[in-house]
């Protein structure tokens, strides 16, 4: 099975910090979908 580039972050040490990037970036997409598909 070929390893997936762009998920190796789920297993490095340091996966407490990359997943509260991760989630910090969600956040801020998740606000701006928001405020750019507001219904008017």
């Amino acid at each position: 099975m070929e390893k997936i580039e762009s998920t190796s972050y789920l297993t490095v040490d340091n996966v407490s910090r990359y997943r509260k990037i991760m989630h910090y970036f969600y956040k801020k997409h998740r606000q701006m979908q928001e405020t750019m598909y507001q219904k008017s």
